[in-house]
């Protein structure tokens, strides 16, 4: 799949693996919102424990 990536986090001593278009959200957003939340939901990320 063209434009996927993927981008591993730790949240409270769990892992989380989130996939992503890079076309349409970029890393460094994804990022912030992680640390900024602690939790995520946004369309087109599929997010695996």
């Amino acid at each position: 799949m063209k434009g996927i990536e993927s981008h591993s986090f730790n949240v409270e001593n769990r892992q989380f693996i989130v996939w992503y278009d890079s076309k349409v959200i970029d890393k460094k957003m994804i990022i912030q919102a992680v640390e900024e939340a602690g939790n995520f939901s946004v369309k087109n990320w599929g997010i695996t424990k």
